[in-house]
């Protein structure tokens, strides 16, 4: 399995701060994005998984729609 690169998660909060998210470093090794809507996401700045980076650029766009809250589905 591929790990994510740096560059790679650069590329992701560019996408993030694209979609109007203000991205900002977390204590640990993670990156905390927040849109002005109240929407919120925790982002890896090393993630594991290959599929790691499409899979948080689709939950910051479902965030942006209303579709997570917290881990809750919300409205559709």
């Amino acid at each position: 399995m591929r790990k994510v690169t740096r560059k790679e998660t650069r590329k992701l909060i560019a996408y993030a701060e694209s979609l109007g998210y203000v991205v900002r470093e977390a204590k640990n090794t993670h990156f905390i994005a927040e849109h002005p809507n109240g929407a919120r996401t925790i982002l890896a700045s090393t993630p594991s998984d290959h599929r790691s980076v499409k899979n948080a650029e689709a939950d910051l766009r479902r965030r942006i729609r209303g579709r997570l809250n917290d881990g809750k589905e919300g409205p559709a």
